[in-house]
């Protein structure tokens, strides 16, 4: 049997949140770079506005064992994710969403990813604007 200790488990977290950071730089150039960086920052706004009710939802999917509710909700967030080409997010909720619509979901690995998930989201700007290079203002 494996188990995760808790540097491994340290050491994945990290290996997530430096995927995701990569992936948020390269986005934000893209965007940048075909004039479109406002669309991103309000993507990323309205994100962050729902934010906290969208994570709420979901635990509360998973604490009553809602798989459909669990399963909308993913798709919803997966759907998000996407639009804001970010591939690993992406990639963990598929992983939620399959799982709540399997027979026999495993709830302490949807619990582990929607933890990895959340996670991740804190490395997004809380105020997008502020990190584009030619802004003047104080982050």
């Amino acid at each position: 049997m494996v188990t995760t200790t808790d540097a491994d488990a340290g050491t994945q977290a990290n290996s997530i949140k430096n995927k995701i950071a990569q992936e948020l730089e390269t986005v934000r150039n893209k965007f940048a770079d075909s004039g479109m960086d406002d669309v991103l920052d309000e993507m990323l706004a309205l994100f962050l506005n729902e934010k906290r009710q969208i994570f709420r939802h979901l635990q509360d999917s998973v604490r009553i064992r809602d798989a459909r509710a669990l399963a909308a909700a993913a798709h919803r967030l997966k759907g998000t994710f996407l639009s804001l080409e970010l591939a690993s997010l992406t990639g963990l909720v598929l992983e939620i969403e399959s799982q709540a619509l399997s027979p026999n979901p495993d709830w302490m690995l949807i619990s582990h990813l929607l933890e990895e998930v959340e996670f991740a989201t804190e490395l997004f700007p809380k105020r997008p604007e502020l990190n584009k290079p030619d802004h003047k203002g104080i982050a």
